[in-house]
């Protein structure tokens, strides 16, 4: 090749290094700099004598700056609006993004005050966050141009990615590529795109991305944002708990998530019904994001059988309770 250097499609950035930044570009007193976790993002943790921060800094091929941008202007207005969301910190010239011109592309950082967590929040509060925050998009008519919730990112995308990785048989593909387009025809037809019922979504807020501090709930990561249906957002809460424990459904922390949310704004029954079908797009979805980070930073030996078959298996879970319309 003519180029030094081999090319590459993620690097690991070097803590020290960026230590050194963040001590120019924040001015604190930083201590320590350490790689904290690696997916969609990775995200350093950086010590000062009291207090910690995190830098959250993207892969080069996600999202562009005027992506970034925009979640800050979210985050920020919520704040604005009584909503616990994480801190961004500003840097010296008063920005909040800095550019990292890495080996495999332009890379941006935000760092971010510590979430504390006492683990003292209610499901009741969660689901009553879940609405405030759909409620306070609403009031300021939040405008995002980040890709909307929709059936190409729930269906069209993660099946294409399915396909590529060639390790689910014909006959599991062609079940999922018809029961998902059943599934979101039907949804369709029943929910209205329009406010409150369609809207500004935070598209993660599964118990990992909320934290609370005396039963104060702090919501962050917002890398999942987008204009779609509430149900689905309502619906990742209950996939993820589901996921660890199926019951999670039929308990009264589903239920008085539930009742936390309908307390702000009642959902309609439409919504309720649309719940089940919606938490099988986001495990379709879920897989689609598993082979995707697999690409850039995993290797593909955990895309086997097993993989694709406890996976399918989440899936017709969630496909048969909205089949059997399911109440929850």
């Amino acid at each position: 090749m003519d180029s030094i250097f081999f090319p590459i499609q993620s690097s690991i950035l070097s803590p020290d290094a960026l230590l050194s930044e963040i001590k120019l570009n924040y001015g604190l007193k930083l201590l320590q700099c350490r790689l904290w976790s690696s997916g969609l993002n990775d995200v350093y943790l950086l010590q000062e004598t009291t207090r910690r921060y995190f830098l959250r800094t993207s892969h080069a091929v996600r999202f562009s700056k005027k992506d970034y941008e925009e979640e800050l202007n979210v985050m920020l207005q919520l704040r604005a609006r009584g909503i616990n969301t994480c801190i961004p910190v500003k840097q010296l010239d008063e920005t909040y993004i800095w550019e990292i011109n890495a080996p495999e592309g332009k890379r941006y950082a935000v760092l971010f005050e510590e979430v504390k967590n006492d683990k003292t929040v209610s499901t009741y509060n969660l689901g009553k966050l879940a609405a405030e925050i759909h409620k306070a998009s609403d009031d300021v008519n939040l405008i995002i141009s980040r890709q909307h919730i929709s059936y190409e990112l729930l269906i069209s995308l993660p099946l294409k990615s399915i396909i590529e990785a060639g390790s689910m048989n014909e006959m599991d593909t062609q079940f999922i590529v018809e029961s998902s387009t059943q599934i979101w025809n039907d949804l369709i037809s029943h929910i209205p795109t329009t406010a409150p019922y369609y809207g500004y979504c935070h598209g993660d807020m599964h118990s990992g991305n909320v934290y609370s501090t005396d039963g104060i709930p702090q919501i962050f990561d917002f890398d999942c944002m987008g204009i779609g249906y509430r149900a689905y957002d309502l619906c990742v809460y209950l996939w993820d708990e589901t996921t660890i424990n199926e019951e999670f459904i039929n308990s009264d922390e589903w239920k008085n998530y539930l009742k936390g949310y309908n307390e702000v704004r009642i959902l309609s029954q439409a919504e309720i019904i649309a719940i089940p079908a919606f938490a099988a797009l986001r495990q379709l979805w879920f897989i689609g994001l598993i082979i995707g980070a697999t690409k850039i930073n995993n290797s593909w030996d955990g895309l086997n059988d097993n993989f694709f078959k406890e996976q399918l298996k989440r899936y017709t879970f969630w496909y048969n309770k909205w089949k059997n319309n399911t109440v929850i």
